[in-house]
Parts: structure tokens; C-alpha cells; sequence
């Protein structure tokens, strides 16, 4: 009988798979749609691109920058794009190795690289939870979180990034440090947004006074320095200071979206529909009768642009607000919950831009590693939560759902592309 844990990644593997198909199906099933290579930024690159590409007439995202990267590894051909893109390099370099340097296989290499990402982490989380004796189904909170949507199908870093970091923390909590080593060595290599996890790790072990263990870690971030000195040889700047620029001051950038959010309720809710209600009067003037033509198609998009991050913003502030009831109630500061806040203070600390003008396309993929240290968080303190806590639990789960179902709406009902192929 197939163990349930299988099962599982079985039926999630299925989800992404669909997911794929129906995204890819807008662009007659090419899977170098997934790139979202913009016609715009072709002009950044001196190189060929291949043909049988698909150019987009939108600005693109960011995965193009990572396949220029792959079609060109010593970075001479790429310009007028952010420096800190190249600090990024080991999600290309994987592309070239399992592409056989064959650049016709760079783009569904990409897609699969994520793919199975995304699965990987699914299982070792699958593992930690079954030796914690939790809940399985946990595993699907994290799995299908909207950050992961949004990343595997736009060729974005995150999903590798956060299989490097799964890997690590799975081998720091199996007390084997080397191969956790190696893994934030990599993970800080394929995508930065991972420091304030290894930064909450090495200040764990100093809390806890493990000092040779935060000075064994402190050695997974040499590899990543010694890029970051080629490139500054290369490029004359620093990259990871371009990295902070999406950096605010505490709360100021989720403030301000919340403060706005009164404001968009009126003019994306309340002025459609009292425009959606029309008088048909007589020739004197005086109204006959209403006639109500709905909301629009274009209405429901504006809608979803703007309240798309809401979900996950009040996400964050609810999964804060456990996390300090637990260490009232236990008077002490466990991995989970350490690692945890990390992620929710990475939330915290985005500028206000990511979800005024970006919406969950940005904010999504910075909350990936926040929704699995929910749930390792609940799987450690479940035993400690009290029916307020449970509740406010639940209310994490269905946001989490919701902010899905959005994305979902959006990628998949609400997007119709323009594009050309090389």
C-alpha cells in the first residue's frame, strides 16, 4: 500500500502540472512563456536569443534576466539591468548543466528546475512532519501558497532558493551540519532573500550559546561573499546594496497599503457600482425605471489588482500576533518561531511599492519560506494552542487559500497575453 506521504506529493505534482498546462495553453503550450521575456528588454541583450521564443509586449519579469544569464554566463552580453541580478547565479548555472548547454532546452529546463523544486520541498517537509508525528495535510499550506504560484511560472529563483533553504533547515534539525551548510551556501547563491533566515539562524545558535555552531554557519556565506567581490570587480558596485533598495523602514511599506486600503474600496468597489446602475427615463426627465448592467470584466481585474496582496498582508499581521502569544505563554524562543518572525519581519520590512504597484506578483514570492515555517511552527506549538490561537490559525489557512484562489483567478481566467514568437 502507497505510503500517504506519496500520495500526497502525488496529488500536488498533478495540481502544479495542470496549473502549468493552463498557463502555458495562452501561449499555444510554448514553455518559454514561463520566462515572461519581454520585447522592451531584448535591447539588453547583445547576444542571439534562440528561435521558437516567446516575446512578450508587456515589461516583462524577472525570470528573462535569468535565462540572458544562462544564454550568456560570463554576463559580457547583459545590460541595463540591476547589478544585483547576478548575484543570482547558481539557478542558471543549474539550467546550463541540465540543459547539456543544448539552449534550445534552456526554457522548459527552467520550468522543470522549479517543478521539481517546489516537489522536493514538499517532501522534506512531508519528513519533518511525520517525525513530529503532526497532521500530513499540513504539507499543503505550504505547497500550494500563493508564492509559488506566482514563481513557477515566470522562471524566478525563489523555488530553488527555498529547497536549498528546506534542505538546510531539514539537516539542522537532523543535527547534520555539513550538508545544512552547503545548502544555505547555495540557497544564499541562488536567490539573497534568504539572509534573514540564515541571519535568524546563526542568532539562535548565539542566544542558545552554541558559538561553535554559529561559527561553523558563518562559513556558508564565504562562497557568496567572493562572487559578490567578482562582481564588484567587474561592474564597480556593490550588488547587495541594489538588494536593499526593495527594503523599508519597519512596517512603514504594509502601513501604507493598509491605510490605502479604505481609499481603493472606493474607487474599485464603490464607484463601479453605482456606475453599474442606470436610470432609463421618460423624455420629461423623470426616471422610468433602473437597469443594471454588473459589474464589468475590467471591473473584477481592477478589483484583483488591488486587493490581490490583502490577503497575504493580513496574513503576515495574524501569523505575528501567534507567534508573541506563544512566547508569553512558554517564556522562550524555539527555532520555529525565530525562524518565523524572520519571515514575517521580511514582509514587514518591503516598501510599500510592492504592494501599492506590484501587487501579489512581488509580495507572494517574498512570503514562500513564511507559510512553511507556519506550519513547522504550528506542527512544534500545537499542543499550546488554545482555541483563540487555533482560530486565528484557521484564519491564516483560509487567507492562504484565498490569496491562491486570486492568483489563480487572475494567471489563469483574467490574463490574455500579446505576444510573438522568435
Amino acid at each position: 500500500m502507497m505510503k500517504k506521504e506519496y500520495k500526497i506529493l502525488i496529488i500536488i505534482g498533478i495540481v502544479y502540472f495542470v496549473f502549468l498546462l493552463l498557463y502555458i495553453s495562452k501561449f499555444g503550450f510554448n514553455s518559454s512563456s514561463t520566462i515572461e521575456l519581454s520585447k522592451d528588454h531584448l535591447a539588453s541583450f547583445d547576444g542571439d536569443i534562440p528561435s521558437g521564443i516567446v516575446v512578450e509586449t508587456n515589461n516583462g519579469f524577472d525570470g528573462q534576466f535569468y535565462y540572458m544569464m544562462a544564454l550568456n554566463p560570463t554576463l559580457e552580453k547583459i545590460h541595463d539591468i540591476g547589478v544585483h541580478f547576478f548575484q543570482r547565479i547558481t539557478y542558471p548555472i543549474l539550467t546550463i548543466i541540465f540543459s547539456f548547454g543544448i539552449k534550445s532546452l534552456y526554457p522548459a529546463t527552467m520550468l522543470l528546475i522549479n517543478y521539481f523544486s517546489v516537489i522536493i520541498s514538499c517532501y522534506l517537509l512531508l519528513l519533518m512532519l511525520k517525525k513530529s508525528r503532526a497532521n500530513l495535510n499540513l504539507v499543503y499550506i505550504f505547497a500550494f501558497n500563493v508564492g509559488f504560484l506566482v514563481t513557477i511560472i515566470r522562471n524566478l529563483t525563489e523555488p530553488l532558493m527555498v529547497v536549498f533553504s528546506v534542505a538546510a533547515i531539514y539537516y539542522l534539525y537532523e543535527e547534520k551540519h555539513l550538508p545544512s551548510i552547503i545548502f544555505f551556501a547555495l540557497a544564499i547563491l541562488t536567490r539573497e532573500l534568504v539572509l534573514p533566515l540564515y541571519a535568524a539562524v546563526l542568532l539562535y545558535f548565539l542566544i542558545n550559546k552554541k558559538f561553535k555552531e554559529a561559527a561553523l554557519y558563518l562559513t556558508a556565506i564565504i562562497p557568496f561573499l567572493g562572487w559578490e567581490f567578482i562582481l564588484f570587480l567587474k561592474t564597480n558596485t556593490i550588488p547587495l546594496l541594489m538588494s536593499f533598495q526593495s527594503i523599508s523602514r519597519p512596517i512603514e511599506g504594509i502601513l501604507n497599503y493598509f491605510m490605502k486600503t479604505q481609499k481603493n474600496v472606493e474607487i474599485y468597489i464603490k464607484q463601479p457600482l453605482l456606475a453599474s446602475t442606470q436610470n432609463i427615463s421618460s423624455g420629461s426627465g423623470v426616471p422610468l425605471s433602473t437597469q443594471s448592467r454588473g459589474l464589468t470584466l475590467n471591473d473584477f481585474k481592477l478589483i484583483n489588482k488591488a486587493f490581490s496582496p490583502l490577503p497575504l498582508a493580513i496574513n503576515s499581521v495574524v501569523q505575528s500576533i501567534m507567534v508573541v502569544a506563544i512566547y508569553i505563554k512558554n517564556k522562550k524562543i524555539t527555532k520555529n518561531s525565530l525562524f518565523l518572525f524572520s519571515q514575517i519581519a521580511l514582509i514587514f520590512s518591503l516598501r510599500g511599492y510592492f504592494f501599492l504597484n506590484l501587487e501579489i506578483d512581488s509580495v507572494g514570492r517574498y512570503a514562500i519560506l513564511m507559510f512553511f515555517f507556519l506550519v513547522l511552527f504550528y506542527a512544534e506549538e500545537k499542543e499550546n494552542f488554545g482555541k483563540y490561537l487555533k482560530f486565528l490559525f484557521a484564519v491564516c489557512v483560509i487567507l492562504t487559500i484565498t490569496s491562491s484562489l486570486l492568483y489563480f483567478i487572475q494567471k489563469i481566467i483574467f490574463f490574455h497575453p500579446t505576444y510573438y514568437i522568435t
